[in-house]
């Protein structure tokens, strides 16, 4: 009795675990509803259509790897989103605004593609790839 008490614990702790580890989110952008995986691990907030096969496959998660502030840096854009100018200049997306059931805003970067990808999460990567080249 005891151990099955201890087996059921541990199986509840862990399914909590993965529970938290990918959290989805819901945002209004134009007249469409489209679902967020947010991975904390990893400091991304991506669109739900990325996820095939249970890989994140689509121009918005490619860009994590390739953007860059590095070349922009000494110019000027008026107080801009850092993220938002890696969106346009340096992933060759463009900037959306997303509105959550709460009524928050964020900004988001989307390709062409369709693909869409939190501007924090663009600009912690390029500032992650301009520091690690």
């Amino acid at each position: 009795m005891r151990t099955r008490l201890v087996i059921l614990s541990c199986v509840f702790f862990l399914f909590a675990i993965v529970v938290q580890a990918v959290e989805t989110m819901s945002f209004r952008i134009g007249m469409r509803s489209i679902q967020f995986r947010n991975l904390p691990e990893q400091r991304i907030l991506i669109s739900q259509d990325c996820f095939k096969s249970g890989k994140l496959s689509c121009l918005a998660y490619s860009a994590v790897s390739k953007v860059s502030l590095k070349r922009f840096e000494g110019e000027s854009y008026g107080g801009m989103n850092p993220g938002s100018i890696a969106c346009s200049k340096s992933a060759s997306g463009s900037v959306v605004i997303g509105i959550d059931s709460q009524r928050n805003e964020r900004s988001f970067c989307e390709f062409k593609d369709g693909s869409l990808i939190d501007t924090g999460t663009l600009n912690y990567y390029a500032r992650k790839n301009d520091s690690d080249r």
